[in-house]
């Protein structure tokens, strides 16, 4: 697998998208994980460290420092896979619970869609929990939009911890 990102990493950066727009590097390859047999996964599992094992990875994303962020979404954990293959846990406890806190104190329902920010936010779709959550380079979670179990198009306001509510 590793091998295939380094091939579409490649592909993307000679047609000139080796950039998203917030200027983060997208899908770098570093080589020294790829090709390293030892990396690929035998089962699904949940393990952290240089035999790390993950259970339905859905999303992926790049920090600024290029590590690899993974939405481990059947464990429920947001996991940090570093370019030497290291895996650890930034966030989530396994619990299927939508629950803002800081680390593992933080849970998730099923965490898929991720992306961080040039400033080390990383932002989660935590699709059944219907929320977008936000991790703090400090490792908080909070939720930035959406309601548990309030599944809907309509437009409004997101929940800024920042901000205060004003009326009309």
């Amino acid at each position: 697998m590793l091998e295939e990102l380094q091939e579409i990493s490649e592909q993307l950066q000679q047609l000139g998208f080796d950039k998203n727009e917030f200027g983060v590097n997208f899908l770098p390859a570093p080589t020294n994980l790829v090709g390293r047999d030892d990396l690929v996964a035998t089962s699904r599992g949940y393990k952290d460290g240089s035999s790390a094992m993950f259970d339905s990875p859905f999303g992926i994303a790049v920090s600024p420092s290029n590590e690899y962020i993974v939405a481990d979404s059947f464990n429920r954990r947001i996991r940090v896979l570093s370019p030497g293959g290291i895996a650890r846990t930034l966030a989530g406890d396994g619990r299927e619970i939508a629950i803002d806190g800081m680390g593992t104190r933080a849970s998730f329902r099923s965490p898929n869609g991720i992306c961080c920010s040039p400033s080390g936010d990383i932002y989660v779709a935590d699709t059944w929990a219907h929320r977008i959550r936000k991790i703090s380079p400090m490792g908080e979670t909070t939720t930035i939009a959406g309601s548990l179990g309030l599944a809907s198009h309509g437009d409004g306001l997101g929940v800024w911890p920042s901000s205060s509510s004003s009326s009309s």
